[in-house]
């Protein structure tokens, strides 16, 4: 399914991603006792970059036209579908470690939540500045 051509996002959107990641990211770590002194949080923050780069545009979230309707949670749900289980595989490589089915799934849900809630904020600001 070819997606029609459209206007891309503002830049504040995409910052908006890499910061509801990072937050995800660094919540985990604090919730698990570890400290953010230490640079392995960037195990999971940057397999998650790399994940969400990969699924984000493939399923138009970088899509003015897309990124601005009511609803684009549901993309998003999606992207973190296909974004978590890459990013715990690339992580899992990069620590030498198993991937645990319980943190896929939380970081699955984590991820999905947080950005659904973000990207609906984010298409209000769309919509509101269109008119």
């Amino acid at each position: 399914m070819a997606l029609q051509h459209s206007p891309r996002v503002p830049n504040w959107i995409i910052l908006g991603d890499g910061f509801v990641l990072l937050g995800v990211t660094l919540a985990g770590e604090i919730t698990h006792g570890l400290t953010l002194a230490s640079s392995r949080w960037l195990s999971t923050f940057i397999p998650l970059l790399i994940g969400w780069a990969l699924s984000a545009p493939a399923l138009g979230l970088y899509q003015l036209t897309l990124a601005s309707r009511l609803g684009v949670s549901g993309r998003a749900l999606r992207a973190a579908l296909l974004t978590v289980p890459l990013a715990a595989w690339l992580r899992g490589f990069w620590l030498q470690t198993t991937v645990i089915p319980l943190f896929v799934l939380v970081l699955t849900a984590t991820v999905g939540v947080g950005m659904a809630v973000w990207r609906e904020i984010a298409a209000l600001v769309l919509r509101s500045r269109k008119g």
